[in-house]
């Protein structure tokens, strides 16, 4: 699959492509993968919303065992 661009559409799209199996290749006119997208946008953003939200399951767990919720 070819993936023109490495925007909000393209750069999840190849992804989950790729996550199916499926071969991809992104190409972008500016020659690199970059952007506001993937270095200053949603991309970063994702990432810190999932591991606060990974961190918030990890310390609700904890304390519903009984255990402190920030260690180990």
């Amino acid at each position: 699959m070819l993936c023109i661009g490495a925007g909000g559409g393209a750069y999840p799209a190849a992804f989950r492509l790729a996550k199916t199996g499926r071969q991809v290749l992104m190409v972008d006119s500016k020659g690199v993968m970059s952007g506001n997208c993937l270095y200053e946008g949603c991309v970063p953003s994702k990432a810190v919303r999932e591991t606060a939200a990974f961190y918030d399951d990890r310390v609700v767990s904890r304390i519903s065992k009984g255990e402190t919720p920030l260690h180990g």
